[in-house]
């Protein structure tokens, strides 16, 4: 009868396990509701200028000390941020730009990404192993066109904007705990929204914006 029992339940995880997968698939392909998909190309562009938008924030930044945003805004801090790496740069080529959302004590930052289209080659070796550990892992995720975002409340870590315990990774409409994904990073401080040439001091939600302060970095 334990025989049995530990079968039958072997049975049930592994019906659970398809069934988790299925859902994964099929919410997986589709983006948040708030993304604006029906603007979105229907290939990925190729790249626009990450500092479309944002010289305007930096320098307000710069000269005041603090500046509130909205999630467009911060879309575009997120895209010059992502833009001062190597990694970042050829993650953008293939998205098809960010949007951000500010609301619920949260922010979410995202988009439409080709994750197929990437060139390994010009990613760092660990971006590059990464990618082939994501692959390996969850592999309809590198087939195509899918909206991957990061969600979760802000704070400060290290002069740049982290996300506190909770935080997710979108893939789609689904949401997967950072804390579990071990091939992106071993806590949730490691998803960062890093503002070029400035320390960030602090951060607080309102409504469907966000306040930032921060002061310049030392050289």
């Amino acid at each position: 009868m334990r025989i049995k029992r530990l079968a039958a339940g072997l049975l049930l995880l592994a019906v659970i396990s398809v069934a988790a997968t299925a859902f994964v698939w099929s919410k997986g392909g589709s983006v948040p509701a708030w993304y604006p998909e029906a603007e979105r190309p229907a290939e990925p562009a190729r790249p626009q200028s990450p500092r479309d938008g944002a010289d305007a924030l930096l320098r307000r930044l710069q000269r005041d000390g603090s500046i509130t945003v909205d999630g467009d805004d911060l879309a575009r801090l997120a895209t010059e941020g992502l833009a001062e790496s190597r990694d970042g740069r050829e993650f953008l080529r293939v998205s098809s730009g960010l949007e951000g959302r500010v609301g619920e004590g949260e922010i979410e930052v995202g988009g439409v990404f080709d994750l197929s289209a990437i060139d390994e080659s010009a990613l760092s070796p660990d971006a590059r192993d990464g990618l082939v550990r994501l692959r390996q892992t969850v592999p309809f995720l590198v087939t195509g066109e899918r909206y991957l975002g990061v969600r979760g409340a802000p704070h400060v870590a290290e002069g740049a904007l982290a996300f506190a315990d909770g935080a997710t990774l979108r893939v789609g409409e689904v949401g997967v705990p950072l804390a579990l994904i071990g091939w992106l990073s071993s806590d949730t401080d490691g998803a960062r929204l890093q503002i070029p040439e400035l320390r960030v001091t602090s951060v607080r939600i309102a409504g469907e914006r966000v306040t930032m302060e921060a002061e310049p970095r030392a050289p």
